[in-house]
């Protein structure tokens, strides 16, 4: 008589057999699939984030546009505040002062830096002609607005010495000494003519010690200038 066993065994043998072929057939086809399933999960995913990613193109898009413009329109800006400085002084070298100020001040307002200092100092100068204190006191002062470089640059001496000399003429000696007295702590054209001044007003208040320590800056400075031998009787 057979066992249970025995009865039993072509049919474990089968399954074995099925389960055998099903594993050979997943083995074979893994990579495929698995390729298949990367694909599907990609397609997904940018499905779900194509207008995210369509948002976020178009974002950077818009910056540089109005990157680019905006870099355009300064270069343009500056170009014409160029422009209108070359005028002024033409225009101020054929004794047009008005037509000069025009030119000037439209360099002011599109300038910046050193090249806004320039425009400011010859629209004050140029008022200055035509009779406008006032103004031209306006335009030396802003001169002085700059930051860094240019506080110490040489077009703040002169228009302190411009401010000095206006103070000077008005009564307000004190006011022109510190005028005077910052224009030659900067290294320029004007520094000589800063240190005299300064030694000027400070003989003017009676410092005596002051206006020689001034006037002998002056004479360190190396300058050729025919007041040398006064200054020098000065210290003597």
């Amino acid at each position: 008589m057979l066992s249970p066993l025995s009865l039993a065994r072509p049919f474990l043998l089968l399954a074995e057999n099925f389960m055998n072929q099903q594993r050979k057939a997943s083995l074979s086809q893994q990579p495929i699939e698995y390729v298949a399933s990367w694909f599907s999960k990609i397609g997904s995913w940018l499905e779900k984030h194509l207008r995210l990613v369509g948002w976020g193109a178009a974002c950077i898009l818009g910056v540089i546009i109005v990157g680019t413009g905006l870099s355009l329109y300064w270069s343009s800006e500056r170009a014409r505040g160029l422009e209108a400085i070359r005028s002024g002084l033409v225009e101020m070298t054929n004794d047009q002062t008005e037509s000069a100020i025009t030119h000037f001040a439209l360099a002011a307002e599109q300038l910046e830096g050193r090249a806004r200092q320039l425009a400011l100092l010859k629209l004050g100068e140029a008022y200055e002609k035509t009779d406008q204190p006032d103004k031209a006191l306006q335009a030396y002062e802003a001169v002085l607005g700059g930051e860094g470089d240019e506080e110490g640059h040489y077009l703040v001496q002169l228009a302190l010495l411009k401010l000095g000399k206006t103070a000077e003429e008005s009564g307000e000696t004190e006011v022109a000494r510190t005028r005077y007295a910052k224009a030659a702590e900067i290294e320029g054209p004007g520094q000589s003519e800063a240190f005299l001044a300064t030694a000027k007003i400070l003989e003017q208040v009676d410092d005596a010690e002051g206006a020689k320590s001034y006037y002998q800056k002056f004479l360190d400075s190396g300058v050729n200038s025919p007041l040398k031998e006064v200054v020098e009787q000065k210290i003597d």
